[in-house]
């Protein structure tokens, strides 16, 4: 028996340590399902009405917001702060990809009012740049490979593999527009084409012609959106009833929500083959996480009284961390997602030990 407590001591001891963990199941039942918290990203100055669209395995961001003016421009997240990342020389701009040293693609208007891809730090057009009219820059993969749209006066744009200076047109499948939207490290791209007759279908693209067609849901409309390093692809796809559902390729495609009846569209996947994307309930977006085959809206999983509806997931990363846009206070802002499995288990193993130091 110990000498330090006593028996009755080690009772009561034993009475308070029995206390906390009650508490600690109650706290584990009401809060079970809140496993992530919620950061609002903040705006540049004056900016308002984020929308997150990329994120990295160091938690770096890139988006769109409103500035003051009422211009859309691309912004960069880091450290705990926004930063406007400008345009190219006219009035808007959109940051739309970001890989793992942070550097940012997307798209902006110059002085003239051409619409053209930049790289970001500092905003600067491609060297050499993308030939066309008009180019967007979707996607950067760690090697600095670019995949987006460029195109022409007349009307047509087409996907496009930038890789050490050398731009490859990706084509169609006979229509007249198609965009890469993924670029993985290998160069494969995963993006969207039109048909003869002006339908999208969703293509793979793996370093040889002609573009790999993914099928569909059994409709005619489709897009990839995203794909890892295992070429798994993400997207959206038409059914035979005409509503659209979020898809996974693996070299079959598969409805994420078979017994879903409303739209739904996959948008990010990461390597651990987790897909983000959102899905209309009760005629309202909300995000999903589609996770160990099952689709979970993420609204479910943040504490019920944050004020947040989380209408769309755009990107996850390797660690699970999550961004998108979403209501909050009556606007548009962007959010970012961070798992918190363990916050509750450590609390109450830190009361628990409190109890036991305070009895000593």
């Amino acid at each position: 028996m110990s000498t330090q407590y006593g028996a009755m001591g080690i009772r009561v001891l034993k009475s308070h340590a029995v206390a906390a963990l009650v508490v600690m199941f109650l706290a584990s039942a009401v809060f079970a399902d809140v496993q992530y918290t919620v950061t609002d990203l903040p705006p540049p100055l004056g900016g308002q009405n984020l929308e997150a669209y990329g994120i990295n395995a160091s938690g770096q961001v890139v988006g769109v917001f409103q500035t003051l003016e009422g211009w859309h421009h691309a912004f960069f997240y880091g450290g705990g702060a926004s930063v406007d990342l400008g345009t190219l020389g006219g009035n808007a701009s959109e940051g739309l990809g970001i890989n793992s040293s942070g550097t940012v693609v997307g798209d902006s208007f110059t002085a003239t009012g051409a619409r053209r891809a930049f790289l970001w730090p500092p905003m600067h057009e491609p060297d050499p740049p993308l030939p066309g009219d008009y180019s967007q820059g979707f996607a950067i993969n760690d090697a600095g490979c670019i995949t987006g749209r460029l195109g022409s006066s007349l009307g047509d744009s087409h996907a496009f593999l930038y890789s050490g200076g050398t731009t490859t047109d990706l084509g169609t499948f006979g229509g007249a527009t198609s965009e890469g939207f993924a670029v993985n490290s290998s160069g494969k791209v995963a993006g969207g084409a039109q048909d003869a007759s002006s339908i999208w279908h969703p293509f793979l693209y793996d370093g040889s012609f002609p573009l790999i067609p993914l099928g569909s849901l059994g409709g005619d409309y489709g897009t990839a959106l995203d794909m890892n390093d295992a070429d798994l692809i993400v997207g959206q796809s038409e059914r035979t009833d005409g509503v659209v559902h979020a898809f996974l390729y693996d070299g079959t495609i598969h409805d994420l929500d078979p017994l879903g009846t409303t739209q739904s569209g996959g948008s990010g996947i990461n390597e651990n083959g987790d897909i983000v994307g959102g899905k209309i309930v009760s005629g309202v977006w909300h995000a999903f996480l589609w996770k160990d085959s099952t689709m979970t809206d993420l609204n479910t999983l943040i504490d019920p009284l944050s004020g947040w509806v989380l209408n769309y997931a755009e990107d996850i990363n390797d660690s699970g961390w999550i961004v998108g846009y979403g209501t909050f206070e009556g606007s548009t802002h962007a959010f970012l997602l961070i798992p918190e499995p363990a916050t509750l288990s450590l609390l109450a193993l830190g009361g628990v030990a409190a109890l036991l130091r305070k009895r000593r």
